[in-house]
């Protein structure tokens, strides 16, 4: 694959296949969508209706299917499962002071909690909607976020044009904070995905990154830090436009961010992109946020992960096994004894054998 750098500024938008999608994938989609399977499962009501024009569908008849597992009510009254999360099905109607959000289907779950697809009855357009687990310390991080979310967008970048996600609403819900965001296409761990984990050109990684880079320094600016930048945390927002796709990267999930001279939380970023400050139990600053993405920079390239360890230790060991050298502040690290082994010599980065005797 050609991965020479040939981007300049006022380069026309990049299409999906510019993107790394193969265009062998894009015809599979377009053939699916024609297909018998397609016909007699996603598109059967139109098959019936085709065979008989007296044919009807009550859709208070439907099934609700559950995108919530465990589906098992235990708290709150029985509306939220053991992990605290509010059990959601298809169809299910959560409802704003002033709006009224019809679930369509999951995008995700994690740590704090899950986000779905849904639609705004006022408008009748889609949204995401990430709804918040009810415990104290989510329900708290919540307010925080909302809070930056909401200084990000009014405040910093009015005119959405910094590459963050744009918040529309925000109201709780059966004690859980929800959170509607604009709804978006393809995260950046799919885009690798669908191109089978080949890596990216330097003209595209050049395009992502430079929209990644402006986002954080507009957060940074204001002394934010992320904390969790990954691929699965950028996401493309593409557009129909004079017979092309219009592409925009988008930073989502402030979900763990904090200010600089805020910085309780010790465990943050995902392992693949901790910074070694992180790692090593020393204090973090900004520059955590910039250690993430310059890994996400090199996943792009090469397909996966730079630094895949699979333990915190190997994580660290991996990272001081490539620049060939221990930092010096290290010793400083609340881990230090952990990871580090001191002597009559200074200090040296423990072995595996060593680490794993202990």
């Amino acid at each position: 694959m050609d991965k020479s750098f040939d981007y300049e500024d006022g380069d026309e938008p990049f299409n999906l296949v510019d993107f790394g999608i193969q265009k062998k994938d894009l015809i599979k989609e377009k053939i699916r969508e024609n297909n018998p399977v397609t016909s007699l499962t996603l598109k059967i009501l139109k098959v019936y209706k085709t065979c008989s024009n007296t044919y009807s569908y009550d859709e208070s008849m439907k099934p609700k299917r559950a995108l919530t597992d465990p589906e098992t009510g235990i708290y709150n009254d029985g509306v939220d499962n053991e992990e605290y999360d509010l059990i959601v099905k298809v169809d299910d109607e959560i409802q704003s002071p002033n709006n009224k959000y019809k679930i369509i289907d999951i995008l995700g779950k994690g740590v704090s909690g899950q986000v779905f697809c849904c639609s705004r009855e006022t408008d009748n357009k889609l949204y995401a909607i990430k709804i918040i687990r009810n415990k104290v310390a989510y329900s708290t991080q919540a307010l925080l976020e909302l809070k930056i979310l909401d200084i990000l967008n009014n405040s910093v970048d009015p005119k959405d044009q910094y590459h963050i996600i744009r918040k529309h609403d925000h109201f709780s819900f059966k004690r859980h904070t929800c959170i509607v965001f604009e709804l978006l296409d393809l995260n950046l761990f799919d885009l690798l995905k669908k191109n089978h984990f080949s890596g990216l050109t330097l003209k595209t990684i050049s395009y992502l990154i430079k929209d990644v880079l402006e986002a954080v320094y507009q957060l940074h600016k204001i002394n934010i830090i992320h904390t969790d930048i990954k691929p699965e945390n950028i996401l493309l927002k593409i557009e129909k436009e004079d017979n092309a796709n219009k592409i925009t990267v988008k930073l989502t999930d402030f979900g763990s961010a904090c200010y600089k001279n805020n910085t309780f939380l010790k465990y943050i970023q995902s392992r693949y992109y901790r910074s070694p400050e992180v790692l090593i139990g020393y204090p973090y600053n900004l520059g955590i946020d910039i250690w993430s993405v310059g890994c996400i920079a090199a996943e792009l390239f090469f397909g996966s992960p730079i630094f895949a360890g699979v333990t915190e230790y190997d994580q660290l060991f991996q990272i001081v096994n490539f620049f060939k050298e221990t930092p010096y502040y290290f010793i400083r690290g609340d881990k230090c004894k952990k990871y580090m082994e001191m002597n009559q010599n200074g200090f040296r980065f423990k072995n595996r054998e060593q680490y794993y005797n202990v």
